[in-house]
């Protein structure tokens, strides 16, 4: 069931950043101003994809004939909106290469991830 969810939730993937965090790596002399705006237009952005995910999850769960993708997708999109939140602070460490930092988050994030989908499956084991 998850199979069935990546595609969609990689396709709105494509439209979360529209660039925006590229610019906070490569813009010279960015201002704080600045950063607190692509910072807010980052989660507007990521709380409008993750409306549109699930307005489209009924879409996606009858395409596969499978009622338990609806939950799933729209469960999907508050990933859209962590990485909303956080997109802007990574590209600030990126800005200032502490690449330290960013490998611990990414390794942190991993692990987390793991965590949460091995405990899922000793509490719902519908799957």
């Amino acid at each position: 069931v998850v199979a069935m969810c990546a595609p969609v939730l990689a396709f709105i993937a494509l439209f979360q950043d529209f660039g925006l965090t590229q610019a906070t790596i490569q813009k010279s002399g960015i201002r704080h101003e600045e950063i607190n705006y692509l910072f807010w237009v980052n989660v507007a952005v990521s709380v409008l994809l993750a409306c549109v995910l699930a307005g489209a999850a009924p879409l996606v769960a009858a395409f596969y004939s499978e009622p338990r993708v609806t939950g799933l997708v729209a469960a999907l999109g508050l990933q859209i909106i962590a990485y909303g939140l956080g997109a802007q602070h990574l590209a600030l460490l990126t800005r200032r290469m502490q690449f330290a930092r960013l490998a611990i988050i990414d390794v942190a994030s991993a692990v987390a991830g793991l965590v949460v989908s091995i405990a899922w499956t000793f509490i719902d084991r519908s799957y």
